[in-house]
């Protein structure tokens, strides 16, 4: 009997241990997200634009740059962009993991371009030239 209680002890142990939860092999920490000094925040209310000008500068004089921007969905979760441009071409990290009601993941694309839009109070901006 003392034997079946030790087992099921260390089975329970060992199932309350980890506390990272794992959607469609990305891992993410349960902690909370944090705006960076230097993001660039999208949308009603923007935070940094003019990073964003400078990054489209850069791209445009072939200069090497990177920035992060930050969307929040209508539930007011963050999608993060990141965005390296390295003298040729832009590649783009587009991360969802923190959206609760869509599906979490990490896609990497590579582009030749970016311009930005104003749309009803809104900016936003396109990559171009993305296969």
């Amino acid at each position: 009997m003392k034997k079946q209680s030790f087992c099921l002890s260390i089975l329970l142990l060992l199932t309350g241990c980890g506390q990272h939860s794992q959607n469609d092999g990305i891992e993410q920490e349960d902690e909370e997200f944090e705006i960076l000094k230097d993001d660039i925040v999208l949308g009603g209310k923007s935070v940094n634009r003019e990073r964003l000008d400078v990054f489209i500068q850069h791209v445009n004089e072939g200069t090497p740059d990177e920035v992060r921007v930050i969307h929040y969905t209508i539930e007011g979760d963050p999608i993060i962009d990141g965005l390296r441009f390295d003298g040729n071409k832009i590649t783009e990290t587009h991360d969802t993991r923190w959206d609760k009601y869509g599906a979490p993941s990490v896609t990497k694309r590579t582009c030749h371009s970016i311009e930005w839009k104003e749309e009803e109070n809104w900016i936003t901006y396109e990559l171009l030239g993305c296969p």
